[in-house]
């Protein structure tokens, strides 16, 4: 599938649900096409701060970890502008 992995070491690879994610994630992995901050090189004042941070479908519903990277985003940039 396009934009995710399966992750078969887990849990002795015994998989879990199927190979699909019904949400959207990934297109602008945090490390890779951010920083760690969310921020977009080469675009000052670009962060990104959704499901695209996540790299590959996680296996569960993201709606937490999705809500936690905006958070870790927001921080960074509140503390950015902060005079």
């Amino acid at each position: 599938m396009s934009g995710s992995r399966y992750n078969t070491g887990l849990f002795n690879g015994e998989p879990i649900g199927d190979k699909g994610t019904y949400h959207a994630l990934g297109g602008c992995p945090l490390g890779s096409a951010t920083d760690s901050y969310g921020r977009v090189p080469n675009y000052p004042g670009l962060y990104v701060m959704d499901g695209s941070l996540l790299p590959i479908g996680i296996g569960a519903n993201p709606s937490l970890r999705c809500a936690s990277s905006g958070k870790v985003v927001a921080d960074a940039l509140r503390h950015t502008l902060r005079p």
